[in-house]
């Protein structure tokens, strides 16, 4: 662990280093973002959406989908980006997938704070169902660790699998509720949302944020399921392969 917060302090002075505005430049690129997707969606699903409307619905699920693909995206290229320290050190091979993770986890969470007092104006108001975040953020890292723990190992015996995981990152943004409302889902396709594992790690920050109210029962099962069986998974993958992963690199 001390490793792991080692290279998180790394990897956060290394992207604000020589930057006037320093953490300033990670809250733009969503604020613009929001703003253009806001315009451009929001007339079509105003009447399917809480008092915040639109824009409080992408607040609570474009970053966190932002932060997921962050985390499987640059953790798929964990164990090829560290091969020199592989090589060089004795670290755990678990090490890199979770440093990529808890990094994207990081920035999301300040993200989150900061860009809360932006929505405020737009009909955010904080309710007791927020206490339900901390197990959101819980499942949206496990999920995103053991997915970036597979791919990575994945990547280092197969190359292309990394140019095939940004593709079905992309596929998978379609499919997901990030543009569509959860209140907008029709009846009939439900049961397919449902197949989605991001549909219930979604609605964890979904519910509270622009419905202020608890996720579905249904939803916090699955969630916690879900992101444990999916962390369990990464961790035994990279158990079983962690003594050729170097031979491989």
């Amino acid at each position: 662990l001390v490793i792991v917060q080692n290279f998180l302090r790394q990897d956060l002075a290394l992207k604000y280093r020589r930057s006037v505005l320093g953490f300033v430049w990670s809250l733009l690129n969503p604020i613009l973002m929001l703003s253009a997707m806001t315009v451009a969606f929001s007339f079509l699903f105003s009447r399917d959406t809480g008092p915040g409307g639109f824009a409080l619905h992408l607040f609570a699920c474009l970053l966190p989908w932002q932060c997921l693909t962050a985390c499987i995206g640059q953790g798929s290229k964990a164990l090829i980006s560290g091969e020199k320290i592989l090589l060089q050190a004795p670290i755990p091979i678990w090490v890199f997938p979770m440093r990529r993770a808890l990094f994207a986890i990081t920035e999301y969470t300040l993200s989150l704070l900061a860009l809360a007092i932006i929505v405020w104006f737009v009909g955010f108001r904080p309710s007791w169902s927020l206490l339900i975040l901390p197990l959101s953020v819980l499942c949206l890292f496990g999920f995103g660790y053991g997915i970036a723990a597979i791919s990575s190992v994945l990547v280092v015996y197969y190359r292309d699998t990394e140019h095939l995981i940004s593709v079905i990152l992309k596929a998978w943004f379609y499919v997901t509720p990030v543009l569509l409302p959860f209140t907008a889902i029709p009846e009939n396709l439900l049961p397919f949302f449902k197949l989605n594992p991001a549909y219930y790690l979604l609605q964890m920050f979904d519910s509270p944020i622009t419905l202020s109210e608890l996720p579905p029962t249904e939803t916090i099962v699955w969630a916690v399921v879900i992101s444990s069986a999916a962390a369990l998974a990464g961790s035994l993958v990279v158990a079983r392969f962690k003594n050729e992963i170097v031979f491989r690199l």
